[in-house]
């Protein structure tokens, strides 16, 4: 993320929207600016792919609805998590103050995902299975786990497309 900066400096529309691994790491904003940044990139022998997505997820584009998220949860009853509940904002557990704060959920929608982070607290707490559940492969699929022991030797990964989220459609692909 650190070597992203100078380039997130030439393209001031861009936001990081993820940090999947030390060298992995998605930017989100206007698609001529993502193109555009892609092409500098690709100039510079440095590996891209698109993903296609309806909304610039995790970039400024989604300040008002993360803002509208927010009052929307201040308005519903909340409680601790009755679970153990990893915060991708953080990469790190969710204490039950925080999870009840509306602002942290539309941090949510806004902040980059620290996934890399996340899988780090996962390992430490002695996870060894990847259980992947949603509309497609886009988790452990992309994200590079070969410097994240144990996942190094076995990565488990199983794809329930529409069982938890039938309103959800499969993601399109760019070929």
């Amino acid at each position: 993320p650190d070597a992203l900066a100078a380039w997130l400096a030439q393209a001031p529309a861009l936001d990081l929207a993820a940090v999947n691994g030390p060298q992995q790491c998605v930017l989100s904003g206007p698609a001529a600016a993502v193109a555009t940044l892609a092409q500098r990139l690709a100039a510079a022998g440095i590996t891209t792919r698109v993903v296609q997505t309806d909304y610039a997820f995790h970039s400024a584009q989604l300040d008002g609805a993360a803002a509208a998220f927010s009052q929307a949860v201040a308005q519903v009853r909340r409680a601790p998590p009755q679970l153990p509940l990893l915060s991708n904002v953080h990469g790190a557990w969710l204490d039950a103050a925080t999870a009840q704060e509306p602002a942290y959920w539309g941090q949510q929608l806004r902040a980059p995902v620290q996934f890399a982070a996340g899988l780090d607290c996962l390992v430490a707490a002695g996870v060894t299975l990847g259980l992947e559940v949603g509309p497609g492969q886009v988790l452990l699929n992309g994200v590079d786990v070969s410097d994240t022991p144990p996942f190094d030797r076995n990565v488990n990964t199983v794809f329930q497309d529409y069982a938890l989220f039938p309103h959800m459609t499969k993601p399109r692909v760019n070929s």
